[in-house]
């Protein structure tokens, strides 16, 4: 498959990113989430690019986030469930902690930030704010 974009393209892409996703794009700390996920997951060294490239495309707004695991399973030529196990960790890692300057790239819904490595709280199937209806 040709490669579309540019680098003439992805750097005017880069150049309209909100701020969080310019910094991530480029951040050691990331880069080194992304390293130590694939480690984790006997990802070979000269596997650990495509997961990385593919992570920065999907913060160019190149690539969908949805399409994020189909595309490390089929680049990688690895299992479902490995791909799956990897886009969670980068998307819980990395993403979440940009989702609303992902959110606002993609037209979606914010929520608020997080630090980057921080995994997003999980809530109980509690509804604190429900109320009774008479």
């Amino acid at each position: 498959m040709p490669n579309e974009h540019t680098q003439e393209k992805l750097w005017k892409l880069y150049e309209g990113l909100p701020g969080g996703l310019k910094e991530l794009i480029f951040s050691e700390k990331a880069a080194n989430i992304i390293w130590n996920i694939c480690q984790e997951n006997k990802i070979p060294d000269d596997d650990v690019s495509k997961v990385s490239g593919n992570a920065g495309k999907v913060i160019l707004g190149v690539l969908p986030l949805d399409k994020f695991r189909e595309t490390i399973q089929t680049e990688l030529k690895i299992k479902e469930s490995l791909a799956k196990k990897i886009s969670d960790e980068v998307n819980e890692l990395i993403f979440s902690p940009v989702e609303s300057d992902l959110a606002r790239l993609y037209g979606g819904n914010k929520k608020p930030p997080l630090e980057l490595g921080q995994k997003p709280k999980r809530t109980s199937g509690k509804d604190t704010y429900r109320e009774t209806i008479e």
